[in-house]
């Protein structure tokens, strides 16, 4: 059975072959541009916010340890109660964060920053008590605050790059 193809039968396979391909594209790329679409709406809603938090947490941290500072200079317990809230702020973001976290580093390195805030909180607990106390700093608020300044660097970088 060796037929041959007429040239009309030739033209009508090679139109229905283009325009079953142009379909295939066609489909492709509706199903890209849906993709592409999805994940920049999780960019401008989730990841955008994530890296507001990473700022604010940054932010109340710095205020955290500022207001330490003048506590630490002064004795006047109105310091405290600034930290506190700036601890509380700082807390709220991380827990925002770790809510709108879409990774499992990301969550990790949240978890990371917020165990060493609670640390970093003990030892400011621990040099106000000695203040309070009357008892001599010395060394320990050298310490404290050499330890603010590494946690700070070490963190917020890992974070904003893991959220980022």
């Amino acid at each position: 059975m060796n037929r041959r193809w007429t040239f009309g039968r030739t033209v009508s396979v090679s139109f229905a072959s283009i325009t079953l391909l142009s379909v295939l594209v066609g489909i492709c790329a509706i199903a890209s541009l849906q993709y592409v679409s999805m994940t920049k709406d999780r960019v401008i809603t989730v990841d955008q916010r994530l890296v507001v938090l990473a700022a604010q947490m940054g932010d109340a941290f710095a205020e955290k340890r500022a207001v330490v500072r003048g506590y630490l200079m002064t004795g006047d317990d109105s310091y405290l109660t600034e930290a506190s809230a700036a601890q509380k702020s700082f807390l709220d973001a991380a827990g925002e964060a770790r809510q709108l976290a879409h990774t499992t580093e990301a969550v990790r390195l949240i978890d990371q920053v917020t165990g060493d805030s609670v640390k970093h909180q003990e030892a400011i607990d621990a040099v106000v008590a000695m203040r309070k106390a009357g008892q001599s700093l010395g060394t320990n608020a050298t310490v404290m605050t050499a330890s603010a300044r590494k946690w700070r660097m070490r963190n917020t970088s890992r974070l904003v790059l893991s959220i980022g």
